[in-house]
């Protein structure tokens, strides 16, 4: 069974709580052990907990941290969106560069890290989702970096230039 927690106390069920020291959550019906409640793994609730095939054990997460997994996959859908509108802008309303081909450079520099940002977002979701249901260890993740990277080399372009433009007066 799992713990009632209060939706207004903000508390985070114990058998959900931040692991320490990098050690993974393990359910406590996944493992054999009794709950709280004293209940043992064979009366586990089968709405709940499920065997997937390959002998680990689902269970519905916490809604609170799907609702937030959720809430981080929309965030990575509205920066994607920023990015596309950005590189449409770039190649549709700036005027020219003072190098050719540039303005295209830049806008399709700003469409791939769109397209790159939308679907680490559709994978990160699923991947932290299925990591919740079997009480696994949060994925790493590298997109971060490689939009951070980006964005980097978006900006040494953009000083480029205006350096250029200043000194051609």
């Amino acid at each position: 069974m799992r713990p009632q927690v209060d939706p207004d106390d903000g508390a985070v069920p114990q058998d959900r709580a931040a692991p320490e020291d990098d050690a993974v959550c393990v359910d406590s019906a996944a493992s054999g052990r009794a709950d709280s409640e004293g209940a043992d793994s064979e009366g586990a609730d089968s709405s709940e907990e499920t065997d997937s095939g390959d002998g680990a054990v689902e269970h519905e997460p916490d809604y609170r941290f799907t609702l937030a997994n959720e809430r981080t996959f929309l965030a990575w859908i509205r920066s994607s969106l920023s990015l596309l509108a950005a590189g449409i802008a770039v190649v549709q309303l700036v005027p020219a560069f003072p190098l050719p081909g540039v303005r295209t450079i830049t806008g399709g520099l700003l469409v791939v890290l769109a397209v790159l940002c939308a679907a680490n977002g559709v994978l990160r979701w699923q991947r932290v989702e299925y990591a919740m249901r079997r009480d696994g260890a949060l994925p790493r993740q590298r997109a971060p970096w490689v939009l951070a990277v980006g964005l980097v080399v978006l900006a040494l372009l953009g000083l480029a230039l205006v350096i250029v433009k200043g000194v051609d007066g």
